[in-house]
């Protein structure tokens, strides 16, 4: 892949200012394992040891112990560092003041020169991102807006920041808190409000109780409503205007879903390399089929919408890997198409034959036994005469 943001990614560890004494690995990042596992690769790296909850956590003298100790064990063997990374993993797992409580302390104990602290876990930890006397001192790691890896550290443009993912199971973060649902209605209605930015109630009715009279469901909506709010801190997450039900002025929303299409949308015809990089960072976007754990009319909708433009996004990689010769890399792409239709003859035929450029006969037999056993499903028809006649000069030439 012409981007590369687990690269990116170290050049912003490389470049990190003098204040910026705590790394939090972004919770957001995809291959956030990826880079925990480099930095502890690194020598001058201290992996903690963090007793359980029942022997108790270790005080700021008693980590300020084991990293002077494993300072002196590596200089010993002949290494030294101009910097130092002490690094915390699993911090979600952690109480949650106990980083509040250590981390200052730490700060003060170890030269501002030479150590920094990486805490790496599923979520931010949020008391510490928010800490009267942390929060000039953290850098997220990576940055990158775009890609919804959010900058907690800067102002925030709206009270409250909202983290949408849709592609996948669903999640939300409001100010870097992860937001556990209570209820599937609220939930779905939720997700509703977000990808549609606005709305009549009268469809809300119809899409989520249809068989209701308007006086109940009007009843319903406004209770759902209310169960939305609790989740969201006590903030409503629409406000009526104009008629519609639109999204509140409170939050400033980060949502994957508007973020591909947006994306989707700006492709470049022109430059190959710029729309490589696009096209890429829309497979990076679109992590898992939208909303795939709900199933009701809008977002079966959506999703099958979404889809297609994924499938867009995957042919147009294949064609430019396969320009670059990167056959491996296009027949990646071109699977992730297959694997969700094998009905596709235009699929099929570019699979077959980018398997044979590599002798891969075996491949071949399976991607066209697949496709027959679909299209004989569905269609009741076998394979079209082109992809026979395909298939079998493929095989003739396996014999020659």
């Amino acid at each position: 892949m012409s981007i590369d943001l687990y690269a990116e990614s170290l050049k912003q560890l490389e470049t990190l200012q003098p204040q910026e004494r705590i790394i939090i690995l972004h919770p957001n990042c995809q291959f956030r394992y990826r880079l925990a596992h480099t930095i502890l690769g690194f020598p001058h790296t201290c992996p903690l040891e963090l007793n359980n909850a029942d022997e108790g956590f270790p005080s700021a003298e008693d980590i300020v112990q084991q990293v002077h100790t494993f300072v002196s064990s590596i200089i010993a063997e002949g290494f030294s560092a101009n910097h130092y990374y002490i690094f915390f993993d699993e911090v979600d797992l952690l109480p949650s003041d106990y980083l509040t409580d250590l981390l200052p302390s730490l700060l003060s104990a170890l030269d501002a020169s030479t150590f920094r602290i990486v805490l790496n876990g599923r979520y931010a930890p949020y008391n510490v991102l928010y800490h009267p006397h942390l929060k000039n001192k953290i850098r997220l790691l990576p940055i990158n807006e775009p890609l919804l890896m959010v900058d907690y550290t800067r102002p925030k443009k709206a009270p409250h920041t909202l983290e949408v993912m849709a592609f996948g199971q669903g999640r939300v973060f409001l100010d870097a808190r992860f937001i556990e649902w209570s209820g599937d209605v609220p939930r779905q209605l939720f997700f509703y409000f977000v990808d549609n930015e606005q709305a009549l109630s009268s469809d809300v009715f119809k899409i989520f109780w249809p068989h209701m009279t308007k006086g109940q469901a009007s009843n319903v909506f406004h209770v759902t409503n209310g169960q939305i709010k609790s989740h969201l801190g006590g903030v409503r997450l629409t406000d009526y205007r104009g008629g519609y039900y639109r999204l509140s002025s409170q939050f400033h929303i980060h949502y994957d879903v508007a973020q591909f299409e947006s994306l989707f949308e700006k492709l470049d015809t022109e430059q190959e390399y710029v729309r490589q990089r696009q096209l890429e960072q829309l497979l990076y976007l679109y992590q898992a089929d939208f909303l795939f754990d709900m199933d009701n009319a809008w977002v079966n909708q959506r999703r099958k919408e979404l889809l297609e433009k994924y499938n867009i996004v995957c042919v147009s990689l294949a064609d430019i890997y396969e320009k670059q010769g990167a056959v491996l890399e296009a027949i990646g792409m071109l699977l992730q198409v297959f694997r969700a239709d094998h009905l596709r003859d235009d699929i099929v035929l570019r699979l077959m034959q980018l398997y044979q450029r590599l002798e891969d006969y075996d491949k071949v037999k399976e991607v066209y036994a697949l496709h027959v056993q679909a299209v004989d499903s569905k269609r009741g028809a076998g394979p079209s005469q082109e992809l026979k006649n395909v298939y079998q000069q493929i095989l003739d030439t396996s014999t020659d």
